[in-house]
């Protein structure tokens, strides 16, 4: 199934800050024209504004593209079995500042949407979940499609 992944530019990581301070020129990407002219305003070195701003924005994307697709397919994955009608659309760090939001669907009942946390959301995309935690997740969604299947 696809679905889409919506990430945000927050929260930085550390690793994320130092890749980009120490990233080759080479990874530097040109500013446009309104960048340009945010770093003549407030008279920035380009180079800086590359890699504090652009790059670090960029490699933040990317983490949390990452993230949001890994933890979709596992969504799918545990959803399958509890009920096959539901199919994941989305998965959005925007606007969840604690964690990711989900949003399932099924033609006939509609949309079920739900926040899961941050750390468990980062521990499966880093492949570090325990078993516990995948339980738990399993769990969590068979609650919520019983609550939208109640109502």
């Amino acid at each position: 199934m696809a679905f889409t992944v919506i990430p945000a530019s927050v929260p930085i990581h550390t690793e994320e800050w130092v890749r980009a301070l120490n990233a080759p020129a080479s990874e530097l990407e040109p500013l446009n024209e309104a960048e340009l002219d945010f770093v003549r305003r407030f008279k920035l070195r380009a180079e800086d504004h590359q890699r504090r701003t652009v790059l670090l924005r960029k490699y933040v994307l990317e983490r949390q593209q990452r993230q949001g697709t890994q933890f979709g397919h596992l969504v799918e994955e545990l959803i399958r079995p509890l009920d096959e009608r539901f199919s994941v659309v989305s998965v959005s760090r925007r606007g969840t500042p604690e964690g990711w939001k989900v949003t399932l669907a099924d033609g006939e009942r509609g949309v079920v949407e739900f926040e899961c946390p941050l750390p468990l959301v980062e521990a499966f995309a880093d492949e570090a979940a325990t078993k516990q935690e995948y339980e738990s997740l399993r769990q969590f969604l068979t609650r919520q499609l019983n609550q939208e299947a109640a109502s």
